[in-house]
């Protein structure tokens, strides 16, 4: 079985203990919020490097 599906069978499970599927998808959104604030931190460090300001005597 794959990661994905062992993922889901767990997420999804009617049998569940409640107390391991809050601690399931507290973990995942933990996870899921530093992921994207790092794709942010290396998108604006990426669009602060192509839009750097031209120094003023260059006109």
């Amino acid at each position: 079985m794959s990661l994905i599906n062992d993922w889901r069978d767990k997420a999804y499970s009617a049998t569940a203990n409640k107390g391991d599927l809050q601690r399931l998808w507290q973990d995942y959104f933990l996870r899921e919020k530093e992921i994207y604030a790092q794709l942010l931190r290396t998108r604006m460090k990426r669009s602060e490097e192509r839009f750097r300001p031209l120094p003023k005597n260059t006109v």
